[in-house]
Formats: structure tokens, C-alpha cells, sequence
């Protein structure tokens, strides 16, 4: 038995790779998924649109671990709806999020309204709060596209 003490016990530690302490952030990370408020237009510019070509935003914070809707004319121009439909799932393990996003087909009228079977645009803004991101200073991406099937 005396052998067995370290190799026989129930849980082995974590590697250290996958270790992660418990902080408190100044600023939360968070996610947000853009889309252009249209289909029939050009693509809006990929950095939050324009005030010509908005975009819909679903964003997600890790202080409210709720998904919000905005409508963004630009870094400057954003404003929040009333009432937003997207819901979340969330987890954190390992030092990683996963995230869904839902919400049904049809929006209102300041939402993307999916179709199937064309390209929709697709976006990304990530904060990560352990670096100080908050505001216009984020990581982005340029625009994807994703495509629908029913």
C-alpha cells in the first residue's frame, strides 16, 4: 500500500498547460458576432459598418453572460435594441469559452434576416479583458461567409 500512495490516487493533478487560477479582470472578455443589417447591399466595412451600410451585432460578455443586440454605424455609432431574442449557451474549461448564439430566422426590422442557400456575411470582434481589451481596442476579423441550409 505504501507504493500505491502516489500512483493509485483518484484524481492526478492537471498538467501544468492546463492549470488555470482564478482572477478578478478589469474588463470582461467578450464576443461579438457581425452581421450586415442587409443582403442586398455591398458588404458594410467589416470594422462595425458604416452609416450607410449598417451592421446587426450579437454581443456576449462574460460580466452578464447575456447576449445583447446592437445595430453599429461605424466604432462610434452603435445602439443597443430593445428586447433582443439571441439566446446564449455558454461554458469555460481549460482556460477556453465555447459559445452558441441562437436566434430564429427572422428578426426585426433592424436584423439581419437569414436565408438559406446564399452567402450571408459574417464577422468577429473579441475582447480579451485579461489584456485590457475593452472599446475599439479588440481583436477583428474581415468577413467570412457562412452559408445556411433548412
Amino acid at each position: 500500500r505504501a507504493m500505491c500512495s502516489n500512483m493509485c490516487s483518484k484524481s492526478r493533478p492537471q498538467p501544468k498547460s492546463m492549470r488555470f487560477e482564478s482572477f478578478a479582470q478589469e474588463y470582461p472578455d467578450a464576443i461579438a458576432v457581425q452581421f450586415p443589417v442587409s443582403l442586398d447591399t455591398h458588404n458594410p466595412y467589416f470594422l462595425n459598418g458604416d452609416a450607410d451600410h449598417p451592421v446587426n451585432l450579437w454581443k456576449w460578455t462574460t460580466a452578464t453572460n447575456k447576449a445583447i443586440e446592437i445595430n453599429a454605424y461605424g466604432l462610434e455609432g452603435w445602439t443597443a435594441q430593445e428586447g433582443s431574442t439571441v439566446s446564449v449557451k455558454s461554458h469555460f474549461r481549460f482556460g477556453r469559452y465555447s459559445l452558441i448564439l441562437r436566434r430564429a430566422f427572422k428578426g426585426g426590422d433592424d436584423d439581419i434576416q437569414f436565408q438559406t442557400g446564399r452567402p450571408i456575411p459574417i464577422a468577429f470582434n473579441v475582447w480579451d479583458g485579461y489584456h485590457g481589451e475593452t472599446g475599439n481596442k479588440k481583436s477583428i476579423s474581415s468577413w467570412f461567409t457562412l452559408w445556411l441550409d433548412e
